[in-house]
């Protein structure tokens, strides 16, 4: 099984070091990289904007109604 690790591994990193670009999501993940992967990393844009309102998680006071229908 440690074999196929090893490959994988090898394989990613080659794989890594062809790539055009690397996408990350956030830049916390881009910079866990250094040198030439660091340096082709994207970090994708949050497309959530920052001035969205708060969400309530409280309750709200509905009142609910049983409808009986015409037998």
């Amino acid at each position: 099984m440690l074999g196929g690790y090893k490959f994988f591994k090898w394989l990613r990193n080659l794989i890594y070091l062809r790539a055009n670009k690397i996408v990350f999501q956030t830049t916390d993940a881009m910079n866990y990289y250094k040198g030439k992967l660091k340096k082709k990393g994207i970090v994708i844009p949050n497309p959530i904007t920052p001035n969205l309102p708060m969400c309530s998680r409280k309750k709200q006071n509905k009142k609910r109604a049983l409808i009986k229908a015409p037998s």
